[in-house]
């Protein structure tokens, strides 16, 4: 018999190692391992710089954000000053870029701002102030350029901010200048740009409020004293009779009257009664027909100034002997010259708020006026002056017969400041009484 091994060979055990496939396979598996990772070490590489761009994006805006809007709105626009100059602490290097200054009304401090373009480590904005003499200074951005040399053209703009401050929906010009817009290109070529809006009121804005308040103020011009007419009248015995005393004032005042205790009436039998310059006089029965009497009244305003005028009383016989035709009569005729007078006017609030920055624009609460009246008053009228309704135009409200008017809110729009609200007789007639709505 042949054996197996001698007719397929002598099986020998392999020698240690790897086969040809197995080598292979390992060589495949570490190149696909080094593609992956060399494809992960070129996204690193690559994304490296534009993060670190970023953060350099990031940390050019931060410190404008910090410091540019509280600079902006802390001062006025007519200090706002392109490109401006150094303060007064003295000369800094590099280019100008903006120059602010305001007062702090607490401390009475001045405070003066320059933002500059200055080399630093590499050209960033620097924002330098002056505070009563006092110098300081801090590094707003990143560095935007490495050169040697002021770049041009250079990485900050500096512009104004502008708005439409009468709303007229016209085209906006460069007095309606509101804050400053800063526009800042980081080294990688990135533009950021910053808004900052001034809290003050533009000082180009017409003066519509200053005019009205300087000539409207509360605190009232020198008095004058009022000055009575001498009056005429005739009488009967023990007959009341109603008599319109007469008096001007120049401050436009109510007025009062009462008996002039230097010219007392005629006698104990004589009695008078007083309801603002409306008198109710009564003779002493025994007076006699024919005779004359005088005596003196005074007209007195709410400040306590007073003037003198007389009263002549002519006794005249009761008209067709009948007492009850007689006080008709006189009832009837003295009816007639009763006149109109306001002694008071009030508002349910001095004070109201039109709600804006800018400083025109309706009410935020309505506003009603009511006055105290006396005799015939159909004719009451109260007369103001608001604005932007037909700007410097008087608008008139009747009072209709009663004794209130209610301003609404949405009616006017009024400005900042005080207001005069009159009280006339007519449109055209003479003003009865003046109060001051202040608007804030």
């Amino acid at each position: 018999m042949i054996e197996s091994s001698a007719l397929f060979g002598q099986n020998h055990d392999r020698d240690d190692g790897s086969t040809l496939i197995e080598l292979l396979v390992t060589i495949v598996i570490i190149g696909f391992v080094a593609t992956v990772v060399a494809g992960a070490f070129i996204v690193i590489v690559r994304t490296t710089p534009l993060a670190e761009a970023r953060n350099d994006d990031s940390r050019s805006l931060l410190g404008l954000t910090n410091y540019l809007p509280m600079d902006v709105s802390s001062t006025q626009v007519a200090n706002i000053q392109f490109p401006g100059g150094p303060t007064s602490c003295g000369v800094a290097s590099g280019s100008s870029l903006l120059s602010l200054s305001w007062v702090d009304f607490a401390t009475s401090s001045t405070t003066e701002v320059n933002y500059r373009l200055v080399d630093d480590g590499g050209w960033r904005v620097t924002r330098f102030v002056c505070t009563d003499g006092s110098p300081s200074s801090v590094r707003l951005t990143s560095v935007l350029d490495e050169g040697a040399a002021l770049p041009s053209p250079i990485p900050v703009t500096v512009a104004q901010l502008l708005g439409d401050h009468d709303k007229d929906g016209g085209l906006v010009t460069p007095d309606q200048m509101i804050g400053v817009s800063m526009t800042v290109t980081t080294r990688n070529g990135t533009s950021q740009r910053l808004d900052a809006i001034s809290d003050n009121v533009p000082q180009t804005l017409p003066p519509v409020a200053v005019t009205t308040s300087t000539s409207s103020t509360t605190v009232p011009p020198a008095n004058v004293a009022p000055v009575p007419t001498d009056k005429v009248l005739d009488a009967w015995p023990d007959r009341s009779v109603i008599v319109n005393l007469e008096a001007t004032d120049g401050n436009g005042d109510p007025l009062t009257a009462s008996i002039d205790p230097a010219q007392p009436l005629p006698g104990a039998g004589w009695s008078a009664s007083f309801t603002g310059l409306e008198m109710t006089l009564t003779p002493d029965p025994a007076v006699l027909p024919g005779t004359s009497y005088t005596f003196g009244f005074l007209a007195t305003d709410p400040y306590g100034a007073s003037g003198a005028g007389l009263v002549t009383v002519n006794i005249v016989s009761n008209p067709g002997g009948s007492t009850t035709t007689s006080t008709t009569t006189t009832t009837s005729t003295t009816t007639t010259t009763i006149t109109c007078s306001v002694s008071a006017i009030s508002l349910n609030r001095s004070s109201v708020s039109n709600g804006v920055h800018e400083d025109v624009d309706t009410l935020k609460q309505s506003v009603t006026v009511t006055i105290t009246k006396n005799g015939s008053c159909g004719s009451l009228v109260l007369v103001f002056t608001p604005d932007y309704i037909s700007p410097g135009a008087e608008q008139v409200v009747s009072f209709s017969g009663g004794t209130q008017i209610t301003i609404g809110k949405a009616d006017y729009a009024w400005s900042d400041g005080t207001h005069p609200l009159q009280v006339r007789n007519g449109v055209a007639g003479p003003v009865l009484q003046t109060i001051t709505l202040t608007i804030t």
